[in-house]
């Protein structure tokens, strides 16, 4: 059986949203040439990421709250690094955070504007060709708040591939599992596929781009777990559980799922002008395929 990820108070508030955060600002310290943060810098900016990362948290709970009815907010509080009061209190509960998936992020969010407006820029120009002043005028946004917002070319990318991506789903099942098979997978397609909309052209840099833009996303990337790596593991967990046939090496499934993944959310809408019009309901047909051939039980 596979170990947790997060074993142990310290590993536990690493993988927290706040635990993340503290880590970026860590990393900020040590590019700016060794120079620390003063004490009133570093609490003003470690507000605003916590805050940011949370909202990207709590809408990956949402969704997975809305696919799997067994998730308790015990596990979800647990998982946010927060107490089951706060989420009560900030958002309402179970409705509140269903309210917040139904309502997304706000149209006019700065950051998540510049998220999409570098998905885009760097689907059409490149990796290397991208620049941070074309990504800001796609944005709506002068080039400062850009570097305001994310350091650096670098660090911006990261954040695309990161938060653009299912990781957080796949993060999300990982510290709150359930025993709802279906449910989960059809949660993460379903991130996938809305994931894909956006950043496909980034991911097809990652797979036919140069190699020089290859091995940049390589560093950008460097020190994270892929996908099919934490697919894997969930896949395991059910497999253990016997919800999933053991017939298969749990790679083997992964390697399915999104495969599928990418059929529908790459794919044919590239290649064939078959667009997602309804990302829940095209995740169902994929996660029923799949359970199909996977000897799926839920």
């Amino acid at each position: 059986m596979s170990s947790p990820v997060c074993l142990g108070s310290r590993a536990a508030d690493q993988c927290s949203p706040q635990g993340r955060v503290r880590g970026d600002l860590r990393r900020k310290e040590r590019s700016s040439h060794g120079c620390p943060l003063s004490e009133t810098r570093r609490e003003s900016i470690l507000s605003i990421m916590s805050s940011r990362e949370m909202e990207g948290e709590l809408l990956q709970a949402a969704r997975l709250l809305k696919s799997s009815p067994h998730t308790t907010m015990d596990r979800l509080a647990e998982h946010l690094g927060v107490s089951r009061a706060t989420l009560y209190r900030r958002h309402g509960g179970r409705a509140g955070l269903l309210k917040l998936l139904d309502e997304g992020v706000p149209a006019d969010d700065t950051r998540t504007r510049i998220l999409r407006a570098a998905a885009e820029v760097l689907g059409s120009h490149g990796l290397l060709g991208s620049t941070m002043e074309q990504i800001a005028q796609q944005a709506g946004v002068g080039v400062a708040t850009v570097y305001r917002q994310f350091g650096d070319k670098e660090a911006l990318v990261g954040a695309v591939v990161e938060e653009l991506t299912p990781r957080g789903v796949l993060r999300t099942l990982e510290q709150a599992p359930t025993d709802d098979l279906r449910g989960e997978l059809t949660a993460l397609v379903r991130a996938g596929l809305e994931g894909l909309a956006q950043t496909g052209g980034l991911i097809r840099l990652s797979l036919f781009g140069s190699d020089a833009e290859r091995a940049y996303l390589e560093r950008v990337r460097h020190g994270t777990e892929r996908a099919l790596e934490l697919l894997a593991r969930s896949l395991r967990r059910h497999q253990e559980a016997g919800r999933l046939s053991a017939g298969a090496e749990p790679q083997q499934l992964a390697l399915a799922l999104l495969g599928l993944l990418f059929a529908f959310g790459l794919i044919g809408p590239s290649r064939y002008g078959l667009g997602v019009t309804d990302p829940r309901q095209t995740a169902e047909l994929i996660v029923g395929l799949f359970l199909d051939g996977a000897g799926g039980t839920a």
